[in-house]
């Protein structure tokens, strides 16, 4: 059992932070993020590589923290195997176990060698071997002392497909037997296969937890809601609440409309400590009262059978969104005032409110990630939508119900 209490670490351009989570006996837990998050460190950190400044790493219910790297039960397998080429796999599995007696170390090798199939390898030189048999062997010299806890750092992504998946195979045997694994990736398809939860770091924090397949998208995957309608702002926010008014007026007649309504805090531009200190990701509040001031007030009045207001830290967006389309039910035309949206939500239409003025940081980040993809949905020609005439478009471009 593997167990992380608030375990920080501090550098001069990076600091790792509040990190905590548990493994239990044959559990496995995968470990994603973007290339300099931190999810290295931590392993790091767990095999006593790197020293942490503050919180506790324990180890079957041992405080193992300021331990050695020896003795903490804990086996790392990185990417590249790291297999010695001047000896054989024999002896390189052996120098785990060099202070076992000669007959208890060839019994120890001859176990795990025959547990991982690679009895006829033992003789042979690594650089003679596959990327696959160098990983076996490379697994099989962590797994013959026996540890605890196994931490696993993009271990297969130097494989092909057949011998990842071979290896795949391999380790859910291993971790069925009650050994816990730590399995830092950025394949959906290894941490589905081999885990049951899965953490996401982000600037050295735990960004989100949950299932594999909701923590750890697929390549652009977004998420698909049919009779949904994205309405952004090239510009300033004046006009855009208006237009989504217009849009709300024009399809309440005939349809139930719910309008949601984000509002962003990006951490590089927004430095306010009372957010940045707030113990929630994101926050949802529902309107259903005209009288409300401000933009909710304003379309409810133009129809909307209800607002909601998501606010949400950047790093959030995905699972905020999920929690607010989770309050809309199916059959409810949707109408979203939101830039940010549409690089999580794949909609029916994105309509871009054009204005004066210096353009707004949300829409830079939507041009850059998202532009290409709406582009080809929304308008003959590419582009978006603007406001003026967007309305007839919609009219004939949007899927009603």
């Amino acid at each position: 059992m593997l167990q992380l209490k608030n375990v920080e670490k501090k550098f001069s351009s990076f600091s790792l932070g509040g990190i905590s989570f548990e493994v239990g006996a044959g559990e496995c837990l995968a470990v994603a993020g973007p290339s300099g998050a931190g999810k290295s460190l931590i392993l790091e950190i767990i095999s006593g590589f790197v020293r942490p400044d503050g919180g506790t790493v324990v180890v079957n219910r041992r405080d193992v923290t300021r331990s050695g790297i020896q003795g903490r039960g804990v086996g790392y397998l990185p990417q590249h195997h790291a297999l010695f080429p001047h000896m054989s796999v024999r002896e390189n599995i052996a120098y785990g176990i060099a202070g076992l007696k000669k007959e208890a170390r060839e019994e120890a090798i001859a176990h795990v060698a025959a547990e991982l199939g690679i009895e006829f390898l033992l003789d042979r030189a690594p650089l003679t071997l596959s990327g696959g048999e160098q990983q076996r062997a490379g697994l099989a010299r962590v797994l013959v002392t026996k540890p605890a806890v196994l931490l696993l750092d993009e271990s297969l992504r130097s494989l092909d497909a057949d011998a990842a998946d071979d290896m795949l195979c391999v380790l859910k045997n291993i971790n069925r037997r009650g050994l816990a694994m730590v399995h830092v990736t950025h394949d959906r398809h290894e941490a589905k296969a081999i885990a049951s939860r899965a953490i996401r770091i982000d600037a050295g924090r735990i960004a989100a937890e949950g299932p594999p397949s909701v923590v750890i998208p697929g390549r652009r995957q977004f998420i698909r809601r049919p009779g949904t309608l994205i309405v952004g702002g090239s510009r300033s926010d004046a006009g855009k609440t208006e237009f989504v008014c217009r849009v709300i007026r024009k399809f309440s007649a005939t349809n139930t409309v719910v309008a949601l309504k984000v509002t962003m805090h990006y951490e590089e531009r927004d430095r306010d400590p009372a957010y940045e200190n707030m113990p929630v990701q994101f926050s949802i509040f529902e309107e259903t009262d005209p009288a409300r001031p401000k933009d909710t007030g304003r379309m409810l009045a133009a129809g909307a059978q209800k607002v909601l207001w998501l606010k949400v830290k950047e790093r959030f967006l995905r699972e905020g969104l999920l929690a607010a389309l989770a309050r809309v039910p199916e059959e409810v035309q949707l109408v979203i005032e939101s830039n940010a949206a549409a690089t999580v939500i794949d909609p029916d239409l994105f309509l871009m409110v054009m204005g004066e003025g210096e353009v707004k940081p949300s829409a830079r980040r939507l041009l850059k990630y998202a532009s290409a993809r709406i582009a080809s949905k929304t308008a003959d020609g590419g582009g978006f939508l603007p406001d003026e005439g967007a309305l007839a478009i919609c009219d004939r471009r949007w899927a009603l119900k």
